[in-house]
């Protein structure tokens, strides 16, 4: 049993394809009892669709618009109260982006959501999942875009 909290460093690219992946790994950090930190790598001129799915233009959202619109999202998913769960909006490099938060604030352990079709699955991981898992200095965990619901 460890004797600390367990950093959950959780990676979306906020499309409705990957909601089913953000849910598990919220369901993750539920059941390891992790601090759940949530990550979104963007270019500001070119966010992809909004959380409902349809495309708007949203260079116009500061990063705190965006984190907020997150929080409400995550909650909508039965996500951590909004006081628990930890927030990071960046601009650049997704992969780059994305290893800078984890020098930041070093978590345990990433989650990211492959979107990979199946057979090209088979072959090698989308390329930024596949970059993570050999550049990560941490874990990372690979939660397929869609996912079966879980039973019980």
């Amino acid at each position: 049993m460890l004797d600390r909290v367990i950093r959950l460093l959780i990676c979306t690219d906020l499309r409705p394809s990957a909601d089913s992946a953000l849910a598990q790994a919220l369901w993750l950090a539920d059941r390891l009892r992790a601090e759940p930190h949530l990550c979104h790598i963007t270019k500001w001129a070119a966010l992809p669709p909004t959380l409902g799915g349809r495309r708007r233009a949203h260079h116009h959202l500061t990063p705190r618009v965006i984190e907020s619109r997150l929080r409400l999202h995550v909650a909508t998913l039965g996500g951590p109260p909004d006081t628990a769960l930890h927030v990071y909006v960046r601009s650049g490099s997704a992969v780059e982006g994305i290893l800078l938060v984890i020098a930041e604030i070093k978590p345990d352990l990433l989650v990211v959501c492959m979107h990979a079709p199946v057979l090209y699955k088979r072959l090698m991981l989308g390329s930024v999942a596949r970059k993570l898992v050999v550049r990560s200095p941490i874990p990372v965990v690979l939660v397929p875009a869609v996912v079966k619901p879980r039973v019980g």
